[in-house]
């Protein structure tokens, strides 16, 4: 499952762990750059700049979810520049399912009580 954000929540007069799950992605295809909050900027730049031009390949695409559009978008800027205007680029926008798991608190606790 990965690493999962956590979050405590009051349903009901009971508290419960809320466990955000990553967003799933579909396959991926060598032109795809995601963007998350520990993506190194330089790297992920210094990817887009080497896949246009040293392997030729004629587009690709940047993915960018939540809080991480703008930074998204900031790389596309910068492609430009580092490129001199030759990129042309269109942003476009999707919907991702993401998924979220509520745990009440009493099985956490059980759960750690009797961790193996």
């Amino acid at each position: 499952m990965g690493k999962h954000k956590k979050r405590h929540v009051q349903t009901s007069q009971r508290s419960q762990l809320l466990k955000k799950r990553k967003p799933q992605r579909p396959a991926t295809i060598p032109t795809d750059i995601y963007i998350s909050r520990s993506s190194n900027f330089k790297g992920q730049l210094q990817r887009a700049k080497k896949l246009l031009i040293e392997d030729g390949y004629p587009s690709i695409t940047i993915h960018g979810l939540g809080a991480m559009i703008q930074k998204s978008i900031n790389l596309v800027l910068a492609l430009k520049d580092l490129t001199h205007n030759q990129i042309t680029y269109k942003a476009t926008t999707g919907t991702v399912e993401l998924i979220d798991d509520i745990i009440p608190e009493d099985d956490v606790k059980f759960k750690l009580f009797f961790k193996e």
